[in-house]
């Protein structure tokens, strides 16, 4: 089994990639959890929310920028953790 402490880390930072999705603009949070969760393609949701595939790929990528930046700094901690 692994370590109390690994299993406390990961719940903290699945919390924390929750929190995350919850800040993002409503249209990138929609067009990354649509992707991301439901597994559709940038055709499939760009066809269900009736915006083209650019409108769908400029929305992802801002998601996924976004999602990087709000994590950045945990991320950091994180891999100095495991360095020590």
């Amino acid at each position: 089994a692994p370590p109390v402490d690994a299993y406390v880390e990961a719940k903290e930072l699945e919390n924390l990639i929750r929190i995350a999705i919850k800040r993002l603009p409503i249209h990138a949070r929609r067009t990354f959890l649509m992707s991301r969760k439901q597994g559709m393609t940038y055709k499939e949701i760009a066809d269900h929310l009736h915006v083209t595939e650019k409108a769908v790929e400029k929305n992802m990528s801002k998601a996924l920028r976004l999602l990087r930046e709000y994590l950045a700094v945990y991320l950091k901690m994180l891999v100095l953790v495991f360095i020590e």
